[in-house]
């Protein structure tokens, strides 16, 4: 729907060549898949910015009534785990060693599912920090827009907890773009419970 809207208003091609720039975005959710090199399960006439050398699949995670909420925790962000929430969530498939691994979200027969990455400049995740009352991911982006942000070294690989949203088909995966510099992160692991797979088409 991105893709299809922003060549219909003629704003395809400019945001590709601002992104191309170097100009500093951030992308949750369909952003992350919009911002990717690659789109595995995409279609051809619908076409992403790029920027991001990754792979990305489209509602990796299930439909919407698997949608559920992991307390990522992120060196950067102090204080308790962060409560994101994924919505038809994508997940990256494939990086290069030009792309930094900000946060992983286990998953059964996976060693952890990438969540959250980082090249230049370019920020995306594949949940909605803006669906939650905790403003800490804004707050950090600010911090790196007036240059206060500051490097995080993890103690290691922390871990913890996914719970499935009491109301699933109240949200939609809607974009959120925001402006962003280098984010000096490490890789996190988040631990994933499995969940109910629905057949349910929506």
């Amino acid at each position: 729907t991105i893709s299809r809207l922003a060549q219909r208003s003629g704003l395809f091609d400019p945001i590709r060549t601002l992104v191309s720039d170097g100009i500093p975005v951030y992308g949750s959710c369909a952003g992350m898949i919009m911002l990717s090199d690659r789109v595995l399960d995409g279609r051809e006439d619908r076409p992403s910015f790029g920027g991001i050398d990754i792979a990305v699949r489209r509602n990796a995670f299930g439909r919407q009534v698997d949608s559920f909420e992991a307390d990522v925790v992120m060196p950067v962000i102090p204080g308790d785990p962060f409560p994101a929430v994924f919505i038809r969530a994508p997940w990256v498939e494939e990086t290069t060693d030009s792309v930094e691994v900000l946060a992983r979200v286990a998953d059964p027969g996976s060693p952890g599912r990438i969540v959250a990455v980082r090249q230049g400049r370019l920020l995306a995740t594949s949940f909605h920090p803006e669906l939650t009352p905790d403003r800490r991911v804004h707050q950090y982006f600010l911090q790196i827009v007036k240059g206060d942000a500051r490097a995080a070294i993890p103690s290691g690989q922390p871990r913890s907890t996914r719970r499935q949203l009491s109301t699933p088909s109240a949200g939609s995966c809607l974009p959120s773009w925001s402006r962003t510099l280098k984010l000096p992160l490490a890789p996190v692991v988040a631990t994933r419970q499995a969940t109910r797979r629905s057949t349910t088409p929506f």
